[in-house]
């Protein structure tokens, strides 16, 4: 609250106390409905434009992100995406966008490598390499995807519709 410059009230009854980031008062004889639904109100805004570090406000602290720590592997070197666990299908592109932003997602909360194992899975769409693989490579660049992502467990199926979706996608980009 301090480090945001924001607001907390909580007002109970016919009084409130308050805390402005700086310091603390009361206010007494506020009006309220009635005298039988007094109620309690708690009212928190912040500065969405005051940048605030989390691991500072929780006095060093830093939070541990389950949902990334939950995709690595063993030694905790590498983000793994099972696409038959985290894909909601590999037949349309709104699945390939899905996955994708997750994927831009764990690029930007975590230095880590990033895999995405297609074992176990039979056949992709090419709207879905394209949404998926090749608008990363855009997104990336060449040299930051090859850098950050690692494509694993491509069968004789796959492998081709994704080398025609980047392909395409370089050729339109360029």
């Amino acid at each position: 609250m301090r480090l945001n410059i924001g607001q907390l009230t909580i007002t109970s009854g016919d009084g409130a106390w308050i805390f402005d980031g700086k310091s603390t008062s009361t206010k007494q004889e506020l009006p309220f409905l009635n005298d039988d639904n007094k109620g309690m109100i708690v009212d928190f805004q912040v500065n969405p434009k005051q940048k605030v570090s989390i691991a500072e406000a929780l006095n060093g602290y830093s939070p541990v992100k389950l949902r990334l720590e939950s995709l690595e592997n063993e030694t905790g070197e590498q983000i793994i995406f099972v696409l038959k666990n985290e894909a909601s299908g590999t037949g349309t592109r709104q699945s390939g966008i899905m996955l994708r932003n997750r994927i831009l997602n764990a690029a930007v909360e975590s230095p880590l490598r990033i895999v995405i194992d297609f074992s176990g899975v039979p056949v992709i769409a090419s709207a879905f390499a394209d949404e998926l693989i090749g608008k990363l490579v855009i997104e990336l660049g060449f040299v930051g995807f090859t850098q950050r992502i690692q494509l694993k467990n491509m069968n004789e199926i796959i492998t081709p519709i994704v080398n025609r979706s980047v392909a395409q996608r370089i050729a339109e980009a360029f």
